[in-house]
């Protein structure tokens, strides 16, 4: 599956970042059964130097109340939340978080309105 790595590279192009798709495709972490995660598209951008920030409204993965947190709380409260959850997938998903914090990723619960919307999509290249 390509569908992520493919978006990502859009942007890439976009800002004339001359990054070969294979290579995109081929760094980008993926899971066992196939496909990938967002914060696995964010991490690779944050490692280009890129910024990245990831509205989330995962409330499997993350509380409401984490998102006024530094960085480093939300970490520490996915590595204590993932000790009692071992499920699969949320397991990559928090390493890819904790790499994704750790890089300088910001993460956002905004609420999902059209103004929100247009905001974003007015600055440039969205992958959603």
């Amino acid at each position: 599956m390509t569908c992520g790595p493919a978006c990502l590279h859009g942007v890439y192009r976009h800002y004339a970042d001359d990054v070969p798709l294979e290579r995109v495709v081929a760094d980008i972490q993926t899971l066992d059964r196939g496909g990938t995660l967002d914060v696995f598209l964010a991490n690779h951008a944050l490692q280009r130097g890129y910024r990245a920030t990831i509205l989330t409204y995962n409330l499997d993965l993350f509380d409401p109340t984490w998102f006024s947190l530094p960085n480093e709380a939300i970490r520490e409260r996915l590595f204590s939340q993932a000790q009692v959850k071992p499920w699969t997938r949320l397991q990559a998903a928090t390493r890819g978080y904790d790499e994704f914090l750790r890089l300088g990723g910001k993460l956002m619960l905004l609420d999902l309105e059209p103004k929100l919307l247009r905001r974003y999509l007015d600055r440039g290249p969205v992958i959603a």
